[in-house]
């Protein structure tokens, strides 16, 4: 082999050295390049399958409110009073005539503000027994209804039939007893004045408090809703 020959070997040697490492570079940037675009990709997807995930919970949870809504809403009357723009939420269960010897409690809620609990204790009978003091009777317990005598206090007869009864504002400290009071397998109303009256509530008395409980609950978490 002459020495130009080796000369002209060498160079191609070389010259496709060179190519292959051009190619080889440029394959390099090709994936490099296809790496980031299928980084890009999959960002792109989570942030998908997120939004998707996210309209699903959220989906899901409106479901929840608005079923837990109207199962409320089934076990309640409904009244609304245009002077205060209050609208009132009575149990189902009975109407809670004051001829009654009964207690019950209400809901009564404005746009925008939290509820309150009113209650309803009466009694009815032949005689007057002309009470002062007011309880709830539960599991051994005995929890003192505050009322004023003067302002609070009404009675009506007819027919031979003596009424009286209290219809007041509960604060929140006195949720947890009215929970407590419809939970009890033995809870009593006691009224005592002149006369007493003490009587065991009614399953369905019970079941009513727990109805308006369940919507003051709800009101207190959705401030801002009405049902």
């Amino acid at each position: 082999m002459n020495k130009i020959t080796c000369i002209v070997l060498l160079y191609t040697i070389i010259l496709i050295s060179c190519q292959e490492k051009s190619i080889e570079s440029r394959l390099e940037a090709r994936v490099g390049e296809l790496e980031s675009q299928l980084d890009t990709l999959k960002k792109s997807t989570n942030k998908t399958f997120d939004s998707i995930r996210n309209f699903q919970i959220s989906s899901n949870k409106k479901n929840f409110e608005f079923n837990k809504k109207t199962e409320i809403l089934k076990k309640l009357n409904l009244s609304y009073d245009d002077k205060t723009e209050t609208t009132s939420y009575d149990q189902n269960l009975f109407i809670h005539y004051n001829n009654l010897n009964r207690s019950s409690i209400s809901l009564h809620k404005k746009s925008g503000q939290s509820p309150t609990i009113s209650l309803k204790m009466t009694y009815a009978g032949d005689d007057w027994i002309q009470f002062e003091n007011a309880y709830f009777i539960y599991d051994s317990n005995v929890r003192e209804i505050k009322f004023n005598l003067e302002h609070d206090k009404l009675g009506q007869n007819a027919g031979g039939q003596m009424w009286e009864w209290i219809d007041i504002s509960l604060g929140d400290n006195d949720i947890d007893v009215l929970y407590k009071v419809a939970n009890s397998s033995n809870s009593q109303m006691k009224l005592s004045g002149k006369k007493e009256l003490t009587r065991n509530l009614f399953d369905r008395e019970k079941e009513a408090i727990l109805h308006i409980l369940n919507a003051y609950q709800y009101f207190k978490e959705n401030p801002n809703e009405n049902l």
